[in-house]
């Protein structure tokens, strides 16, 4: 075997190293996040709000079960867009605050921002950071997995 061709099976078994340790984090990031969007959810009643989280928890749930069995580009994308618009519905509701009907407030009362009523703000708690790691943690391993699928050449 040449030096190069043991160069070149080198790269690749620790790119597929590399590879199946970040399918690994990603799974354990998602399914944080999830088993945490769940767990709200059971506290929240019926509520608008608590729908919305169980929805989101059980795609995130899913989404790190099927990264553990398959990896393809369409799940990297779709664990980066759930988490992105996530961390923006959190960093929403702690800085402005949401509309009423899905907000997740522990604050009384409503106001006003450039005409659109919203719920106070909540306010920041060490359970809420951690998911929104785990969410960047996502976001982050779910781009380079995507990037690792596609061909060299390729945009």
């Amino acid at each position: 075997m040449s030096v190069s061709a043991r160069r070149f099976t080198g790269s690749v078994a620790e790119s597929a190293v590399v590879e199946r340790g970040l399918s690994i984090v990603l799974a354990v990031a998602l399914l944080t996040a999830g088993t945490a969007h769940v767990w709200v959810a059971t506290e929240h009643g019926m509520s608008a709000f608590a729908v919305m989280a169980l929805a989101a928890g059980l795609a995130q749930v899913g989404l790190a079960i099927v990264s553990r069995f398959r990896s393809f580009e369409a799940l990297y994308r779709w664990s980066v867009v759930l988490s992105l618009v996530l961390i923006e519905l959190y960093l929403f509701n702690v800085t402005v605050g949401l509309p009423p009907l899905i907000a997740h407030t522990h604050t009384a009362g409503t106001h006003s921002v450039l005409g659109v009523t919203l719920a106070m703000p909540n306010a920041v708690e060490p359970d809420g950071l951690l998911v929104q790691a785990a969410q960047i943690v996502t976001v982050l391993a779910a781009t380079f997995l995507g990037r690792s699928t596609r061909p060299a050449d390729s945009f």
